[in-house]
């Protein structure tokens, strides 16, 4: 009777061994998940952080020349004056087609 008492108190001690050893694999694999997806949300945060630096700076060049800009007039070589023979042309060449042209 007591070698069944000694087996069966051994048994459960292994059993609850086993069970702790379960849960604390569980609990470092919970763990190393965690810290993976940490990692990964920093890596996306940082590469946005370049990905949105390098937009940035794309476009503080364009801005930058778009208001450096005092006279636009000065860009553009055409004046469109109805003194000026430009101004037919111009007219002509932006209006739509006329109906009697289209197929």
């Amino acid at each position: 009777m007591a070698d069944d008492d000694d087996a069966a108190a051994t048994a459960k001690t292994a059993e609850v061994r086993r069970l702790a050893q379960e849960a604390e694999a569980r609990r470092l694999a919970t763990e190393e998940a965690a810290r993976a997806e940490e990692a990964r949300r920093t890596e996306e945060a940082r590469l946005r952080a370049v990905a949105l630096g390098k937009y940035e700076a794309a476009h503080e060049a364009i801005w930058a020349q778009a208001t450096a800009v005092v006279n636009v007039k000065a860009l553009i070589p055409i004046v469109l004056d109805h003194a000026t023979n430009t101004y037919t042309k111009m007219r002509a060449a932006c209006s739509p087609p006329s109906s009697a042209n289209m197929p």
